[in-house]
């Protein structure tokens, strides 16, 4: 009875604290939450999630609700939950506008990544100032090779970010991706698009519409 009680003590607790930053959360769109309240009120869905005994974080990122969305034309990356803006970052894209458009998925995550050129085969250790990958990387779907082929790191050029500079990938502050990698688990969806104003919010919508047509 005791430990009962307990618990949804607990569990009116987390919900207090929550409702504020989910409203927030809502009205503010689409400005982007501050990063510790954004990192708080994520923290605190995991919390409720895992109190109430519904799904995990991990879970509700395999429904669609926690998603990327890169914008080409602004070199800008932006963190949804649903329909409402958590956080936006500048990025640099590919020269010529060569990074991979469309809808893809995380599939690997590593911590100081190594990094080969493609050209040579040299390979530079991870955490070294001249690996191009810098801090941490989120590897994508799409190339030759799933995952590995392109992604979004850090980079050791930080005056790169917000230009066309680099084979394709999506570059970030090597402070930016840190503190995006911990939010982001294998299967969150990114969408890379020519341009923010193309793409329908939330995105995922149009695959749920899709789904629900006639066979």
């Amino acid at each position: 009875m005791e430990r009962a009680a307990a618990t949804i003590v607990t569990c009116l607790t987390v919900v207090a604290l929550l409702c504020p930053l989910v409203a927030i959360a809502v009205w503010r769109t689409p400005e982007p939450i501050a990063p510790a309240m954004a990192e708080a009120l994520l923290r605190l869905v995991d919390a409720w999630l895992n109190l109430a005994g519904r799904i995990t974080r991990q879970e509700a990122i395999f429904q669609q609700e926690l998603y990327i969305v890169i914008d080409k034309n602004q070199n800008q990356l932006y963190l949804f939950c649903g329909p409402h803006l958590l956080r936006r970052f500048p990025v640099a894209t590919g020269r010529d506008l060569c990074t991979p458009e469309g809808e893809f998925s995380v599939l690997v995550k590593l911590v100081y990544p190594a990094w080969t050129s493609r050209y040579t085969g040299a390979v530079v250790a991870g955490g070294s100032p001249h690996n191009p990958l810098g801090s941490r990387w989120l590897g994508l779907s799409v190339g030759n090779c799933p995952g590995y082929s392109y992604g979004i790191h850090g980079t050791n050029r930080p005056d790169s970010i917000g230009q066309y500079a680099s084979a394709g990938c999506i570059r970030m502050l090597n402070s930016d991706v840190e503190w995006l990698y911990p939010l982001i688990c294998i299967g969150t969806r990114v969408f890379v698009v020519p341009s923010l104003s193309k793409l329908v919010f939330p995105p995922y919508r149009r695959n749920l519409e899709a789904s629900s047509g006639p066979p």
